[in-house]
């Protein structure tokens, strides 16, 4: 799925921890605009006929001359993010840049049709929402990639290390801590920090505390 599209093809908002539920109240009243609103794109036919619902007829929404250089400037950008990955080697990467554009033209004509649902226009305001989104996205969901998705069994327990250190504000944690978050016999649990530490990922560390001097881990930010 990372690879083969589906994934670059997705827009996921990953959010906070959920919120406190609440008892539903009495329906609420929508303001009239928006019934309007949404009653002409329910009777919304560009092509017209009888045969619209088999054979509909696109509308085409244009860009500003703003617009369209700037979406252009994006285009080339994310390019050469995808030059870097496909360097690299990095197929998921590749499959992501590959469609940060086109998110952000169709986020681009959301704004459009929102801002004017009669007469939409794409302005260099919506393709600079658009583009922000769509980088941000894109960069967060390649982050979140990495964060969670493993080649192998052996990986998998080096990632969820490095991701309960970096939970950590400080970055910094206990060898005891985080030996109980990962639930793993001792020399399976050193097979795991001895490859950050020859990754140059993580480093080992002293805690000081009330008694004695504790060995921990820290993210290795060289």
């Amino acid at each position: 799925m990372l690879t083969n599209g589906f994934f670059a093809r997705l827009n996921i908002i990953d959010v906070g921890k959920r919120g406190k539920g609440q008892t539903p109240g009495s329906a609420r009243n929508l303001p009239d605009d928006i019934l309007e609103t949404a009653k002409w794109w329910a009777d919304f036919t560009p092509g017209g006929g009888n045969f619209m619902s088999q054979h509909p007829k696109t509308a085409t929404v244009r860009f500003t001359p703003d617009a369209e250089t700037a979406i252009t400037d994006l285009r080339t950008q994310t390019e050469v993010e995808y030059d870097k990955a496909d360097d690299d080697g990095d197929e998921v990467a590749r499959a992501a840049w590959s469609r940060t554009c086109e998110h952000a033209k169709k986020l681009a004509l959301i704004y459009a049709c929102s801002e004017n649902h009669a007469e939409p226009v794409i302005s260099v305001a919506a393709v600079r929402w658009a583009s922000e989104f769509a980088l941000h996205q894109t960069r967060r969901q390649l982050y979140l990639a990495s964060v969670h998705v493993a080649e192998n069994p052996f990986h998998k327990e080096c990632l969820k290390f490095m991701k309960r250190l970096q939970d950590e504000s400080t970055g910094i944690l206990s060898r005891r801590q985080i030996m109980r978050t990962m639930k793993m016999k001792a020399n399976d649990f050193d097979q795991v920090v001895q490859t950050l530490v020859q990754q140059e990922q993580i480093k080992a560390v002293w805690i000081e505390s009330k008694t004695k001097p504790a060995q921990g881990y820290q993210i290795n930010l060289d």
